[in-house]
């Protein structure tokens, strides 16, 4: 989640920007909120804010500045990851929230309450012994983390396959002959 700090840079640095300067990037950039609008009515759920997937995704935008299209998709896999991993996170805090209240709702003589912690250690307790949710939700979560740092990856080899193939403008191709030494 980004910080205030990082979102009020992000929108300074988003002032700055003078745009896309040729039609073929007026045209894609004018298809922005279609592809965007779409991207969020398909991830998040009722309930959730679009508004905020949005950010999520335009802070990543941001961040890694994607120069292509697979660049683009790949940073939009990497918002879907992440908003899917807080998902999971409101989640366990749901299920562990509920079960400490169903436990404080059953009579217990035998352990007086204990305090928070103490509570919700036991609701963890009870949840793993009877539920798999907690399994579930581990590994829903971890395979969002490897998807996210496999699409940096993907992204960061990208670019370094870019720039192995730009020619240096200080290395004179193989077959460039030096004018000044040519004979007519």
């Amino acid at each position: 989640m980004a910080t205030e700090k990082q979102i009020a840079a992000n929108r300074l640095n988003a002032q700055k920007s003078t745009g896309p300067r040729t039609a073929e990037g007026k045209s894609i950039a004018a298809r922005n909120p279609l592809r965007d609008g779409l991207l969020a009515s398909t991830v998040v759920l009722e309930g959730e804010s679009q508004t905020r997937f949005l950010e999520v995704l335009n802070a990543f935008i941001a961040e890694v500045q994607p120069n292509t299209a697979s660049e683009m998709m790949l940073v939009e896999n990497m918002a879907v990851c992440r908003w899917r991993q807080m998902r999971i996170w409101g989640f366990e805090k749901s299920v562990i929230s509920q079960e400490v209240a169903r436990q404080e709702a059953e009579p217990n003589e035998a352990t007086p309450s204990a305090g928070q912690n103490v509570e919700t250690a036991r609701a963890f307790h009870s949840l793993g012994g009877k539920s798999r949710a907690l399994d579930l939700r581990q590994r829903c979560e971890n395979a969002y983390s490897r998807q996210f740092a496999r699409c940096v990856d993907r992204i960061k080899q990208g670019r370094r396959r870019q720039a192995q193939q730009l020619p240096s403008p200080l290395k004179k191709p193989a077959n460039a002959q030096n004018p000044h030494n040519q004979r007519s």
